[in-house]
């Protein structure tokens, strides 16, 4: 828990890949709340093809993964992206 935090308030790009591989590896991708930090983390360091393929690796994205989607596409100026997941 502590790790998703720190990863989501840092800016080390390496360690938040093997992070990723790490969750997957585990099976923890399917949380909501894990693939939200990652989420996080990839919007913050400016990676929206990774955040993406964060959201399109849910099964079935809650709510929040969704909002944090849009949000980081229209944040990024990118709101044909935000507009494509409607």
């Amino acid at each position: 828990m502590y790790l998703l935090k720190a990863l989501v308030s840092g800016r080390n790009v390496n360690e938040g890949e093997e992070v990723h591989a790490s969750v997957v590896r585990t099976g923890f991708a399917s949380s909501e709340f894990v693939s939200g930090a990652l989420l996080g983390f990839y919007v913050a360091n400016g990676f929206t093809c990774k955040a993406r393929q964060v959201f399109d690796e849910m099964p079935q994205p809650g709510l929040v993964l969704w909002t944090l989607m849009i949000r980081a596409y229209v944040c990024l100026t990118l709101p044909g992206k935000a507009l494509e997941l409607f």
